[in-house]
C-alpha cells in the first residue's frame, strides 16, 4: 500500500485541530487518487520532541519514507511545511495537492 505524509500548519493550532486537519487532507488524498493510503504518523513526533528543529528533522525522515506528500491550506504560511515542500519537491516525492 502506498503512503501518504500530510503537511499542515501547525502554530496556534491544538491538538485537536492538527488531528483534524490531517485526517481531512488524508480522506482527500484517497479520493484524488481514488485509491487506499497507508497515513504516515507525524502526530506523534509533536507531541515527542522539544524542540521546533528536533521535531522537523524526524518529520523530514518520515517524508522521505512517503509516496505522496498532501499540503494542507495555507501550507505557505509555515517554516515547516515550506521546508518539507522543499524537501519533497527535490528528493522526487509525489505532492498530490499544494
Amino acid at each position: 500500500m502506498k503512503t501518504l505524509y500530510v503537511s499542515t500548519p501547525m502554530q496556534n493550532k491544538s491538538q485537536v485541530e492538527i488531528e483534524s486537519n490531517i485526517s481531512y487532507c488524508y480522506n482527500d488524498a484517497e479520493t484524488l487518487l481514488k485509491d487506499k493510503l497507508t497515513l504516515i504518523d507525524t502526530m506523534s513526533n509533536i507531541l515527542k520532541f522539544d524542540t521546533f528543529g528536533e521535531c522537523l528533522a524526524s518529520n523530514l525522515q518520515l517524508l522521505a519514507k512517503a509516496d505522496y506528500a498532501y499540503f494542507d491550506d495555507n501550507w505557505q504560511t509555515s517554516r515547516g511545511c515550506k521546508i518539507e515542500h522543499d524537501f519533497a519537491d527535490a528528493y522526487g516525492i509525489k505532492i498530490i495537492r499544494d
